[in-house]
């Protein structure tokens, strides 16, 4: 990477704050704010790319590139990331990777890849408790690019290196919910609107976006 630093800076002030991470202790003083400086590179970059590596979060945009150190993240948005282990904790929810429907009869997967026996229609370990339409909760975060809700590309972005993530609560439709008392409804699978950092490759910017995530299902008129 050259020396040279085009005319891009995003300074985000914030206040003194202290965050555990793991058991290592983050000292965050409001006199270093987020800085993210785009210098020119030698290699041309066709669209906008997010890398996550030991030295931090690196942005990359036509032929230049920037990195934040995870600490300054971290520091910058004090509220935004936490670690699975204490998400899982706090909601009393499973982590799982991300998933479009419950597998079928008998497999799901843990955390840990390993496969899980049970009943088809309680395969996730955390129900809504609802008999017509359950919803099965869990926990994950997104490392694949997303659209947001003006279907903009966007990255996620998580400090995989400090063990911190931008957690989210899914829930999706279970293969047994039916709407028996009206024939003429199904259910379908529900969403709420979430905001979550991320780089918006379109707008080339780092910013909280609006995204759609599953959340709940419901019985809705139609097939």
């Amino acid at each position: 990477m050259s020396s040279c630093v085009v005319g891009f800076l995003l300074v985000v002030l914030v206040a003194g704050v202290s965050l555990s991470v793991s058991e290592s202790s983050i000292s965050c003083r409001s006199e270093d704010p987020l800085e993210i400086t785009f210098a020119a590179t030698r290699q041309a970059v066709e669209t906008d790319t997010v890398y996550f590596t030991k030295h931090g979060v690196t942005i990359c945009t036509k032929r230049h590139c920037g990195v934040i150190p995870e600490e300054k993240m971290l520091c910058s948005y004090p509220f935004t990331f936490t670690s699975v282990k204490t998400y899982t904790k706090k909601t009393g929810l499973h982590y799982y990777k991300k998933m479009k429907t419950i597998p079928e009869r008998g497999q799901t997967e843990s955390s840990k890849g390993r496969k899980k026996r049970g009943d088809e229609c309680n395969v996730l370990p955390v129900g809504d408790g609802d008999y017509c339409c359950p919803t099965h909760l869990y926990a994950t975060y997104y490392l694949k690019e997303m659209d947001n809700t003006e279907d903009e590309a966007c990255v996620i972005i998580h400090l995989p290196y400090l063990r911190n993530f931008q957690m989210v609560t899914e829930g999706i439709c279970g293969p047994c919910g039916s709407c028996n008392a009206d024939p003429s409804k199904s259910c379908q699978q529900m969403y709420t609107v979430q905001s979550l950092l991320a780089w918006n490759k379109v707008k080339h910017k780092l910013r909280f976006e609006m995204f759609n995530i599953p959340t709940y299902c419901s019985c809705i008129n139609g097939n």
